[in-house]
């Protein structure tokens, strides 16, 4: 269940940055593109920290 929560909040993360980069005459394309990568790195780094735990 806490991968389908996690899932979810990525889901609504993503949406609202596109909402806010196209608000902002930014490509939402590219601004999904660079909040995925730095989801992708945090949740990396903190399964790494948490694992040595």
């Amino acid at each position: 269940m806490r991968a389908v929560q996690v899932a979810d909040r990525v889901s609504l993360v993503l949406a609202s940055r596109r909402q806010e980069a196209a608000k902002s005459h930014l490509s939402p394309d590219v601004v999904e593109k660079i909040w995925r990568s730095m989801i992708e790195a945090f949740t990396e780094l903190e399964m790494t920290i948490n694992k040595d735990n």
